[in-house]
């Protein structure tokens, strides 16, 4: 039954004479903030619901197919502990497209295969505050170690390299079988032969990725 400032009144005939406008003010603010909690209260409940049922307690492991602006890639995480997993990726995953005044646009598309141990670090709180924590979704500290092949897809041809760079990134869940990665990184690259200088250089890696998850 839908209490109602007429219901308290007719129950409490006094009150009309006893209660000041003040106390009437009190009573109305009290009986509206109950309304509106009786109504909203299925609404929210329903939607804490839904952010549990989206929920993890540990870090898991999936596949999935990575795709970006340049490349695509096939990725298996393994989990190692409550937040931490280990990654191998291969595929296109340093493609580049650029212009060359010599010879106009290309495109390098290496093939190349990364590890990368990942360590979750606000995945507890994300769990604390039930945050969305689906398919690993959190931010990351990684360490990939990167090969490149000579062989690409591309228009031009690609040198073999090795390259670590410590990175940050951050994973948030687009559904049930979809993601979004953003990771920047800074570090080190060597390349081997074709008469490049055979010391390591400084090199940054940015990457915008959607998943798919297969399981």
């Amino acid at each position: 039954m839908t209490l109602t400032i007429k219901h308290y009144f007719v129950n409490n005939p006094f009150c009309l004479l006893n209660c000041t406008s003040q106390k009437i003010d009190e009573l109305t603010s009290t009986f509206m903030i109950t309304l509106i909690l009786r109504r909203a209260f299925p609404a929210i409940f329903f939607y804490f619901i839904a952010i549990l049922s989206l929920a993890q307690e540990k870090v898991v492991s999936i596949t999935s197919v990575k795709g970006g602006v340049v490349g695509v890639s096939l990725a298996k995480e393994f989990a190692l502990g409550k937040i931490t997993t280990l990654q191998i990726e291969a595929g296109v995953l340093n493609g580049s497209i650029y212009y060359s005044s010599f010879d106009g646009w290309g495109n390098d598309l290496p093939l190349g295969v990364s590890v990368a141990p990942q360590l979750y670090y606000n995945f507890t709180k994300r769990v604390t505050y039930s945050r969305d924590t689906k398919n690993n979704s959190a931010n990351y500290l990684s360490l990939p170690l990167f090969f490149n092949s000579s062989k690409s897809l591309g228009n031009r041809s690609s040198s073999e390299s090795v390259a670590l760079m410590p990175t940050w990134g951050l994973r948030r869940n687009l559904g049930d079988n979809f993601y979004f990665d953003f990771s920047i990184g800074y570090g080190a690259r060597h390349f081997f032969g074709n008469n490049l200088s055979s010391s390591w250089e400084s090199a940054g890696n940015l990457n915008v990725k959607f998943g798919f998850v297969l399981k």
